[in-house]
């Protein structure tokens, strides 16, 4: 029996409040440079807009729930791109603007912030060229972090405009 010696890694990309239109710029050049790092699989930049856009894509599967009115969670804006590590499944690697208030039973519920934000998991061993994606992100202005062996790591420019990167550990109880 052999055991799977990849490490799972959480990852997730921020932005603040922007046009779709300035999203588009800011997905491709990731997109480009892992066709630069060797990501496999590498597919095009999808960016969609609006629900009836984006629940007649393939990838508003993902919000077809029995009942959108339990969970009305369509984004309004999507912009992503789907590659594979040498190791990995694919993974998909974007920006999504979900509204800030959701109708239920009429009322309007306050939902999520207004940024623009992605999330996702892999498993890889190939945390160099994973890393070196999410910094390089980072350098064209979208904030990033991945998450492996309770420990994250946050990409994010200075005030200088360098991207600076934050280590942080996991809490481990003191009985451990």
């Amino acid at each position: 029996m052999t055991t799977d010696q990849r490490t799972a890694v959480a990852y997730a990309l921020y932005h603040p409040p922007a046009d779709p239109d300035a999203i588009r710029p800011l997905i491709e050049k990731p997109r480009l440079k892992a066709i630069d790092l060797g990501l496999l699989r590498l597919g095009d930049l999808v960016c969609l807009n609006e629900d009836a856009e984006i629940l007649a894509h393939q990838y508003g599967d993902r919000f077809l729930c029995a009942d959108l009115q339990i969970v009305p969670v369509v984004p309004r804006s999507v912009c992503y791109f789907v590659a594979s590590l040498t190791d990995s499944d694919p993974l998909e690697l974007g920006l999504a603007f979900y509204p800030c208030e959701v109708q239920i039973d009429g009322q309007a519920v306050p939902f999520g912030l207004p940024y623009w934000t992605w999330t996702g998991a892999t498993r890889t061993r190939d945390l160099k060229t994973f890393s070196l994606l999410m910094h390089f992100a980072a350098e064209v202005g979208v904030e990033t972090a991945m998450s492996f062996a309770g420990m994250t790591l946050v990409y994010s420019k200075d005030s200088a405009g360098r991207v600076k990167v934050e280590q942080e550990w996991d809490d481990v109880p003191d009985d451990c």
